[in-house]
């Protein structure tokens, strides 16, 4: 008798320690992301003074100078077709994304596409061209 009753404790505190387990994981589960940091989001340039460009290679030499080292420029596209169009749509919206330009650049002498500059750049109403965030 006494070792069926063993049995039941170790069962009951196996059973009572998986309820506390699954609560404090649909807990974890259910609690909200943390709101992303101010200092870790791009600054997002001001529609108004951003001219649509008619050009998008006039943003080349801005986003090389941005790589720092020579670099082969792989791809030029108008911001809303570009691969991060949807994350630069969600932080600074769809105006100054259509006004960005997007610039793939990869350094030479570099075996890896991890270490390409994905630049976004825009041109300014005094028709200066910067790189606004990069990825």
């Amino acid at each position: 008798m006494n070792s069926s009753l063993s049995w039941r404790s170790v069962l009951a505190v196996v059973t009572v320690a998986c309820l506390a387990l699954a609560a404090s994981v649909a807990g974890a589960a259910a609690a909200p992301a943390p709101a992303p940091s101010p200092a870790a989001s791009p600054r997002c340039p001001n529609p108004g003074e951003l001219l649509l460009p008619s050009n998008p290679r006039g943003a080349i030499p801005a986003a090389k100078a941005a790589l720092g080292s020579p670099g082969r420029v792989l791809e030029v596209r108008r911001g809303p077709g570009s691969t991060y169009a949807a994350a630069v749509k969600r932080v600074c919206g769809a105006a100054v994304l259509r006004k960005s330009v997007y610039v793939n650049v990869h350094p030479l002498g570099m075996r890896c596409s991890a270490c390409n500059l994905h630049a976004y750049v825009v041109q300014y109403d005094n028709r200066r061209w910067e790189v606004w965030t990069a990825y």
